[in-house]
């Protein structure tokens, strides 16, 4: 199995949805039935279908890396197996999110400090 780094999805939220591009054209009802998902709701439209799942962020809003594994597959050349948002920097590839995870978490603290 091999990791490539894929991109980053930008949170803006505090989750992200995870759905079959097919569904991209949704409606108003639908976007706002995604915004009202808990974790791990699977997520619903065009009659209750299921397209998808709510997965809320590490620490909310943020840039969260997006990592894929593969595999050769015999007979179908090289597959996608997983997925992962690393959405706390727990991912070794992922130095630049916990430099700024731990950042955010020093100044929230700082800032909770001098309040009390």
């Amino acid at each position: 199995m091999r990791r490539e780094f894929v991109g980053n999805v930008l949170v803006d939220h505090g989750g992200i949805a995870l759905v079959d591009p097919l569904y991209v054209d949704t409606t108003d009802e639908d976007v706002e039935g995604f915004c009202e998902a808990r974790v791990g709701s699977p997520l619903t439209c065009h009659e209750d279908e299921v397209v998808g799942a709510y997965v809320a962020t590490g620490l909310g809003d943020n840039e969260y890396p997006i990592y894929a594994d593969v595999v050769e597959v015999p007979g179908a050349g090289e597959r996608v197996a997983r997925i992962t948002i690393d959405c706390l920097g727990v991912e070794p590839e992922s130095d630049d999110l916990r430099g700024r995870l731990v950042g955010a978490v020093s100044a929230l603290a700082e800032h909770v400090s001098t309040c009390v």
